[in-house]
């Protein structure tokens, strides 16, 4: 009987501890090692992507251009920077677009934003740039001048495009429009605005163009300025868009504005006119 009431006792002792370590356990032990379990998980794998409705398009748009449709390639690719311009190929689109605008601005071929000049007696590129609202250097590179020398009744396809720009402190870029359209983007190499950022876009102005060799200015038409490094001064002090080099500690280059590839610059140095409108934000 005693050995019976000792089983009893013991067997109501483990049932009581027993419940307690239960009920502790989950109360208090289990929820701690949860909460510890996970923190030290790794973090949940994000959600897939939702697929890129820009893609058909933007492939569309490269056999455009690899059958020669420029004109249909340069309309699709301006829809896409309209319609999707979060597209994980919007870089790509971009680049696109630029190269062909920008080889059609520069080739002699006729267009709806180009117009015809017969040369007559007197006229010179910068009269004729003059009387069109174009620029003379424009004019020589559009019909593949190696000189500016020109004949009387010599034709001439001369470019008309109302050109405006775009300085982006985020992005880093230089991005060409006209008539508020997306023309070409050109990635700064360079990039230091006195004062930085401005806290709202700035309308500037082109006020003059330079070119320099050897620490020198040279003039355009002159057989150094082909090898010249482009300037374009704007209407505030240290800002200055220029041909940058990094490898040629030996060029000519502002301590303050914004720098561009070389080839970049001679582009935009091209097509920029005085008083061409440009913001800075």
């Amino acid at each position: 009987m005693k050995l019976f009431k000792w089983l009893f006792l013991l067997a109501l002792i483990g049932a009581v501890f027993g419940g307690a370590y239960y009920y502790g356990n989950e109360l208090f032990l289990k929820p701690r090692r949860e909460i510890k379990d996970a923190r030290n998980a790794p973090p949940p794998e994000p959600p897939p992507p939702p697929p890129d409705p820009s893609l058909p398009d933007v492939e569309k748009a490269l056999a455009l251009v690899s059958e020669g449709k420029q004109t249909e390639a340069r309309a699709l690719l301006e829809q896409i920077l309209v319609t999707h311009p979060e597209s994980t190929r919007i870089t790509d689109v971009k680049k696109l677009l630029g190269e062909i605008n920008i080889n059609d601005l520069f080739s002699p071929s006729p267009g709806p934003a180009k117009t015809e000049y017969v040369v007559s007696k007197g006229d010179s590129l910068a009269k004729i740039a003059g009387k069109t609202k174009s620029s003379a250097e424009l004019i020589m590179r559009a019909n593949n001048m190696d000189s500016t020398m020109l004949q009387i009744g010599q034709r001439l396809i001369v470019p008309q495009l109302p050109f405006t720009l775009l300085v982006d402190s985020d992005s880093k870029t230089v991005v060409l429009f006209t008539e508020g359209r997306f023309f070409k983007e050109y990635a700064a190499t360079f990039f230091k605005v006195p004062g930085g950022k401005p806290p709202a876009p700035v309308t500037l102005a082109v006020t003059e163009k330079l070119a320099w060799l050897n620490g020198q200015r040279v003039a355009f038409g002159s057989k150094e300025y082909l090898d010249s490094t482009r300037w374009i001064q704007l209407n505030r002090t240290g800002i200055t868009l220029f041909g940058n080099n990094p490898a040629d500690a030996t060029a000519a280059r502002p301590a303050t504005g914004i720098g561009l590839a070389p080839e970049d610059m001679e582009e935009l140095h091209t097509v920029a006119g005085r008083g061409m409108v440009v913001e800075l934000r």
